[in-house]
């Protein structure tokens, strides 16, 4: 498929998908929602339009990683194809993504391995997006920095408090 029809293709379902929701914000009830509701479910509209234009962008930017069914890597050591369509998921800082990738095995090492995984810097055993990990360290991070300068009777009154949260 060549990518004049794969943009197409994308563009009309990320067309229809902000009609729907579209739609569905007009179905709100004013009188009952407050604006931080309005805003948490356009929110939530905007990020399933990232959600879908990713998992879309994926085959258009990248392929599916397929070179052949037998090629060298640069150890010169031979790779077959063993799954030429495989799915793959992983959770992005917009949702759960899925795509197809080939996987190849390192005949020599006896390893498997994609080349996919390796141009979306998806780690081996590890479903979460670099964008996503950088803000997961970056969270904790910033929890360490609250946890080592609030005065531990003020921190326990915050558990406290977010626990109480949580269960509303």
């Amino acid at each position: 498929m060549n990518n004049d029809k794969i943009i197409e293709e994308v563009s009309s379902k990320i067309k229809s998908i902000v009609k729907e929701q579209l739609i569905s914000l007009s179905k709100l009830n004013l009188n009952r929602n407050t604006f931080c509701e309005v805003e948490l479910h356009i929110r939530k509209n905007v990020q399933e339009i990232g959600r879908e234009l990713l998992e879309q962008s994926i085959p258009l930017l990248y392929g599916d990683g397929y070179i052949g069914t037998k090629f060298k890597n640069d150890l010169n050591e031979e790779c077959t194809c063993v799954l030429r369509d495989n799915k793959r998921t992983f959770l992005s800082t917009f949702g759960k993504i899925e795509f197809s990738r080939a996987c190849y095995l390192n005949t020599v090492e006896g390893t498997s391995f994609s080349l996919m995984d390796s141009k979306l810097d998806i780690q081996n055993k590890v479903k979460t997006s670099p964008a996503l990990r950088y803000f997961s360290g970056l969270f904790i991070k910033i929890k360490l920095k609250i946890f080592l300068t609030i005065p531990m009777e003020e921190f326990h009154l915050l558990i406290l408090i977010i626990q109480k949260l949580q269960k509303e």
